[in-house]
């Protein structure tokens, strides 16, 4: 590989580091404290398949989702996930916030990706949060429609008291949900993305960033340069 391409490597990759963590965000507005969502993550009750779809407005651009928070602050409750194993998938969908379809497969988008396979950390205390980080980074274009999340269980254990996430409480076509036992249009989880707390990721600042750039691009054009007067 030449110097001047892994130059370009490393500036497009700090670029995207830095932009990725410019776009994180979280959707959704907790509910009252009385109100929480055991579903899927901290009650077995919802069968086997679970869907959010959020819909692409709440996205100001592309971002590379790298992990996935759900927040225990709306209502006390008991701080153990329900065990077992999680599969978490994440696809462009055109299926309407409101509209999933009863048949899960009906809404998974052609680029339906794999990004979670394994169990949940173990607790969650109140007043925090479920930080998820993902194996796989998503890609997501909200001009190419809404994003689906599709989470499958195997083996997962009952417990009491269920522990519950903060469901979102306003009614304005953010996120909706579905799952195989039934069918629900609201109380949806506040969902972060790249919000996450325990996940270490260096980001220069701003001004650091752009003089690292320009440093790196500069030694790119002086070895162009010479490459170009040895070819002569």
């Amino acid at each position: 590989m030449s110097r001047l391409l892994m130059i370009r490597i490393i500036i497009a990759s700090a670029m995207i580091g830095f932009f990725g963590h410019a776009n994180a965000l979280v959707i959704g507005t907790p509910a009252t404290p009385d109100r929480g969502n055991c579903y899927p993550f901290g009650c077995p009750a919802w069968g086997s398949t679970y869907q959010q779809v959020y819909g692409w407005s709440n996205f100001s651009g592309a971002i590379a989702i790298n992990t996935l928070s759900f927040y225990h602050t709306a209502k006390a409750s008991g701080d153990a996930t329900a065990q077992g194993t999680y599969t978490i998938s994440l696809s462009t969908t055109g299926t309407a916030v409101d509209g999933l379809d009863t048949n899960p497969i009906n809404n998974i988008g052609a680029d339906n990706t794999v990004v979670f396979n394994s169990p949940l950390p173990e607790f969650v205390p109140f007043g925090g949060q479920m930080d998820l980080t993902l194996t796989s980074s998503f890609f997501y274009d909200p001009s190419l429609g809404n994003l689906l999340m599709t989470v499958n269980g195997i083996g997962i254990a009952a417990l009491e008291p269920h522990l519950l996430f903060d469901v979102n409480e306003s009614d304005n076509d953010q996120m909706s949900r579905m799952h195989t036992n039934d069918v629900q249009t609201s109380w949806a989880l506040v969902t972060g993305f790249n919000e996450a707390t325990n996940v270490s990721v260096q980001i220069p600042e701003p001004s650091t960033f752009l003089l690292i750039s320009l440093g790196l691009a500069g030694i790119g054009f002086r070895r162009y340069k010479l490459n170009s007067k040895l070819r002569d």
